[in-house]
Formats: C-alpha cells, sequence, structure tokens
C-alpha cells in the first residue's frame, strides 16, 4: 500500500481505535517507525491516534527530531485545516519524515512568524503527500530541499500556492547537492513579479512528472552546473514570465519531454549542454524562414554524379539559435531540371535528420513540408548538402522554422 493509500483508509479523524491500530500496523509494513496523528481536534496528550493527536505539526515534527534513532523514519498524518509552523528563521529537521495530509486542499501547512523565511526545510529524507504548502502574504520561501542527507525526497498530489507572495522567493528549492528527488502531481502557483515555482541549485537525477506550473516569473530555473541530468515530463507552465530557464553551460543532460507552455512572455532559454528536448508545445510559435530573405544559401553539389557537397554548408547558425525551434520544411530552388538530393543535418554531418530526393523546374522555387517537426536545441546550427544527377551544380536553400 502507498502513502496516497493510507490517506485514503485515514480519511475521516475519527474511526475507531481498531482501524488506527490496523493503520499503523499498515505503516510499520512500509517502514515507518511509528505514526503520529496531528488534528485540531485532537486533545494534544501523545500523537497516538486522532483522539490524543497533536494539534500542531511543530510538536509532532520536533517530538520526532528529539526521538528518532539512527535509520528510523517516521510517518505523520495530518487532518483537515490549517497548521502553522509559526518558528523563525528556516524550520529545518534533518530526520526521515513523511508528512501525509487529507488532501491537498483540505490540509494546509503555513508559517506566519514574523522572522521566519521559509516555512519547512528538510535536510533528511523526507516525503510530502496531499498537502497545501501555502507561503501567504509573505515574502518567505516554501519548502527548501538541502544537501545529500535530503536524497530520494518526493511530493506528491502538493499544491504550493504563492499567489499572495509579497517579494521574491521559491515555491519549491532543492540545493546542496541533493539527487533523486521525485515531484508528481503537483500544482505551483505564484506571481509573475516575484515567484520561482522550481528551483533547482545543484540538484542532479531528479524526476519531475505530471505537475503544473502557473502565474510564475520563472516557472522551472535550473541555475546551478552541477543541476544534471534532470527528467521533466508531462508539464504544463502557463502565464508566466519565463517558463523554462536553465542558465549554465555546465548543466548537462537534462531532458524536457511533453511539455505545453501557454501565455508566457518567453517560453525557453536554454544555456545548458545536451539538453534533451522532446514535444514542445507552446501557444506563440514564430513561423519564420531561414535565411528571412529572398536569396537562400547556396548549396553546391560535388562533382559527378550522386555525390553530396563536399563539406556541409551552414543555412541557420549557432548565433541565431537563440531558442529552441522546430525545422518543418525546406524551401529550395535547382539551377537545373533533373533529380536533386537535400539532406539536412543538426550535429555537424554526423546524422542527418532528414533526407529527400527531388526535382522541380529550374530556377522556381518550391517548399516541402516534412511530415513532422523536428525540434533542435538552442545554440544549434543547421547545415544541408545536396547531390544531383549531373554534379556540380547549385541549389539555393532555405529552412521552414517555428521558434519556441
Amino acid at each position: 500500500m502507498s502513502l496516497m493509500g493510507l490517506k485514503n483508509v485515514m480519511l475521516g479523524e475519527t474511526v475507531d481505535i481498531k482501524v488506527i491500530n490496523l493503520l499503523k500496523s499498515l505503516a510499520k509494513a512500509l517502514g515507518f517507525e511509528d505514526t503520529l496523528f496531528v488534528s485540531s481536534a485532537g486533545d494534544n496528550s501523545d500523537g497516538s491516534s486522532w483522539i490524543k493527536a497533536y494539534t500542531s505539526l511543530t510538536t509532532a515534527l520536533d517530538w520526532i527530531a528529539s526521538n528518532q534513532s539512527s535509520g528510523q523514519f517516521h510517518l505523520i498524518v495530518t487532518g483537515v485545516g490549517s497548521f502553522d509552523i509559526d518558528t523563525t528563521g528556516n524550520p529545518t529537521y534533518d530526520e526521515n519524515i513523511a508528512i501525509v495530509g487529507m488532501g491537498r486542499n483540505l490540509t494546509t501547512i503555513t508559517n506566519s512568524n514574523s522572522g521566519a523565511t521559509c516555512i519547512l526545510k528538510f535536510t533528511g529524507s523526507a516525503i510530502l503527500s496531499n498537502l497545501k504548502i501555502d507561503v501567504g502574504a509573505t515574502s518567505i520561501d516554501g519548502i527548501l530541499v538541502n544537501g545529500t542527507g535530503a536524497n530520494g525526497f518526493e511530493a506528491e498530489n502538493v499544491h504550493f500556492e504563492g499567489d499572495t507572495a509579497t517579494g521574491a522567493m521559491d515555491l519549491l528549492m532543492l540545493d546542496g547537492g541533493v539527487k533523486y528527488p521525485k515531484i508528481r502531481d503537483c500544482f505551483f502557483h505564484g506571481v509573475v513579479t516575484n515567484t520561482t515555482g522550481i528551483h533547482l541549485d545543484d540538484c542532479t537525477d531528479g524526476l519531475f512528472k505530471d505537475n503544473e506550473v502557473d502565474d510564475c516569473l520563472i516557472g522551472i530555473h535550473l541555475d546551478n552546473a552541477d543541476d544534471d541530468d534532470n527528467h521533466f515530463e508531462i508539464f504544463e507552465i502557463d502565464d508566466c514570465v519565463m517558463g523554462i530557464q536553465i542558465d549554465n553551460a555546465g548543466s548537462t543532460g537534462n531532458a524536457f519531454f511533453h511539455i505545453y507552455l501557454y501565455g508566457c512572455t518567453a517560453n525557453i532559454d536554454d544555456n545548458g549542454t545536451s539538453t534533451e528536448l522532446f514535444d514542445i508545445n507552446a501557444d506563440s510559435l514564430n513561423a519564420t524562414l531561414a535565411p528571412a530573405d529572398l536569396t537562400g544559401v547556396v548549396v553546391t553539389a560535388a562533382a559527378g554524379a550522386n555525390n553530396w557537397t563536399v563539406a556541409d554548408v551552414e543555412i541557420r547558425n549557432v548565433a541565431a539559435a537563440t531558442k529552441p525551434f522546430y525545422v518543418t520544411g525546406v524551401v529550395f530552388e535547382f539551377d537545373t531540371l533533373e533529380k536533386w538530393g537535400i539532406r539536412l543535418t543538426k550535429d555537424g554531418g554526423t546524422t542527418y535528420f532528414w533526407d529527400g530526393i527531388l526535382e522541380a523546374a529550374a530556377n522556381r522555387s518550391n517548399r516541402i513540408l516534412f511530415n513532422e517537426r523536428y525540434l533542435v536545441s538552442q545554440g544549434t546550427a543547421i547545415e544541408c548538402s545536396v547531390k544531383s544527377e549531373t554534379g556540380g551544380n547549385d541549389a539555393d536553400i532555405w529552412i521552414n522554422i517555428e521558434v519556441i
């Protein structure tokens, strides 16, 4: 049984003690040393059941901090309502803790202390599920996850709310060398003037799947050279000033699959290395020709029949590729009426992502639109080579692109 399954069984804060004992046994079977309950209706005695539940989440967290032995993992089950951490600075826990609420709009965690700088900080392994993290009308951060001790941090079905934030803040920050986080089925909602939804600063091998980020200054921000090999899949990013921002060329191997960007001022700024992009969709694609002129780029077939151009010719250079883009077609004008071959590469001729055989009237422009769009990363040149039946002939080449 998963934590989601436990939550579904526990839903309802007035259950028979036999059921409570069964649930605690199930939690024990999942690897938790003990289960503590937090509810506004509890008597605040020892947290062992709903009746005896702690009324403060901080009390439960502090009990674990004082009593957890090495290698143990504790589960906190929180009831319906809002639970205020009310602690100055960064309330930090280096223990192994799972906090499970009743639903991401039923159980809310805040930190109203005037000296607070975040809601909670975890330097030990932590799991958050079925919760709302609400920063309120402050400039504090939401959840901070820091260091290798926090490896494997998980958040599932969590609503990170920052729509009334008054200053620069991160809804979720993963930094300090943390590895293997899993963030699934979460919603991040901020303010376009100051909020970052998901902020990575030295985080590797993370899995971020089935999430939504709305109304942020930056939706997803990778700003460290050691933000490597993170996998983002099935994201909706709406109405952000910048959808995805990767700052550092040292940031390598990050992958973005099935990303949907709507209403963003800018969609992607990728300064990383070997970023993998697949199925990136946006409502503000800019369709154009490259080069954007009436001349095109002259590409000459090698001498002799059926011989490719000696060296691939650049159609669109690196400097022009300031954003990721799709190649959707090729426009061509041949100087002879015969069969021609055209091929396009984005890796300097190691491989060719499109290759076609064409025949058209001499000195007349024609266009082929591809059956699929070919996604090209920011900072990537497109090159072309041609061949003809007689050899040594010229072709004027353009490419159709859609800039993301």
